[in-house]
């Protein structure tokens, strides 16, 4: 089984910040060392800046737990692979056809669907944002866009749920600052 957690950061929408980042975190067999790493972060070395903080959000995260996070799934990198798509919304020439937020985001996430290269099934996450129509459609394009044979599920969760949307939400985060 692989997994996958998908997050981006950026608006969304066509104005706002000038980029768009969409990050899919691909996990290899089992997700239990993630839960491991924010476990061990909040009983141990980040105990108290971590004490009332129910989520690991990059945007409000001190720096030096982004990079013991980050560091933590380097050292386990043959587990883990990233995957990053990003839109710099100003090569956007004809901006009246997008209308919609949504299809911005689907999009791109479409775009990263074509680089996963699967040979086993799929469960893939993706932070619960869409109501149920948006759903349905989003789910539709990413999996027209995946070359698969295997079984490919989609789950629409709260980030509050998953330790693999934290750390996807860290990356894409990251990445939208360099």
């Amino acid at each position: 089984m692989i997994y996958l957690f998908i997050d981006e950061s950026g608006d969304i929408g066509l104005y706002g910040s000038d980029y768009l980042i969409i990050v899919a975190l691909l996990v290899k067999n089992d997700y239990n060392d993630l839960n491991n790493i924010i476990k061990n972060m909040r009983r141990h070395k980040y105990k108290k800046q971590l004490k009332k903080i129910i989520e690991l959000k990059g945007y409000d995260m001190p720096p030096e737990i982004i990079k013991h996070s980050i560091n933590k799934l380097n050292n386990k990198k043959e587990q883990y692979n990233i995957l990053v798509a990003v839109l710099n919304k100003e090569n956007i020439s004809n901006r009246t056809n997008i209308n919609n937020n949504d299809l911005l985001y689907d999009t791109l996430a479409s775009e990263i669907a074509k680089l996963i290269k699967q040979n086993s099934n799929l469960e893939i996450y993706i932070d619960k944002s869409k109501t149920k129509n948006q759903i349905g459609k989003f789910n539709e394009e990413f999996k027209k866009n995946l070359d698969s044979n295997f079984k490919v599920s989609i789950i629409h969760e709260n980030s509050t749920k998953l330790s693999g949307l934290q750390f996807a939400d860290i990356i894409a985060w990251s990445y939208f600052q360099k």
